[in-house]
């Protein structure tokens, strides 16, 4: 199986043969979260989500879908450690 530039994969070992199977890129065996949802995560206001998306130094990771903004829960996680580090 050809691999792609930057794809990630699932690797299982079944009586002792491995396997590699794709992985989604984005983690979506678990749903990605609304501002709203984030906004609850982090005891913030929805619009303080937004502008978090929207600054230009170390923004919150969005994905735009149409005119949605949806937020990983693994990308929110790394991107709350970053903030941390950065205030220490």
């Amino acid at each position: 199986m050809p691999e792609r530039a930057g794809a990630r994969a699932l690797i299982v070992v079944i009586e002792d043969r491995q396997l590699t199977l794709p992985k989604p890129p984005l983690g979506l065996d678990r749903p990605l979260l609304t501002a709203a949802q984030v906004a609850e995560l982090l005891v913030n206001p929805t619009s303080s989500v937004y502008e978090y998306a929207h600054r230009w130094q170390d923004p919150l990771p969005c994905i735009h879908i149409g005119r949605h903004r949806r937020f990983d829960r693994a990308d929110v996680a790394a991107w709350l450690t970053r903030q941390r580090t950065a205030r220490a």
